[in-house]
């Protein structure tokens, strides 16, 4: 058997959580916010583009398709 065979050795875990059962979803936005605020702010490394977050491709993408049409 190859040591590399597809799909051995592989796992996913996906899950979900019910928020407001240990936070209040106002605090959470807070504090989710405040982490946003905080990883655009760090300098990025030398040769790097600032840091991105989920979802900032997604966004990037949009505004490229508004403005230039979808391709």
């Amino acid at each position: 058997m190859p040591t590399r065979s597809v799909g051995k050795g592989i796992g996913h875990f996906f899950g979900a959580m019910q928020i407001d059962g240990f936070v209040d979803p106002d605090a959470f936005k807070g504090q989710v916010d405040e982490y946003i605020r905080a990883f655009r702010a760090i300098k990025p490394a030398s040769g790097t583009n600032a840091m991105i977050i989920p979802g900032d491709p997604e966004r990037q993408s949009e505004q490229v398709g508004r403005e230039k049409g979808v391709p």
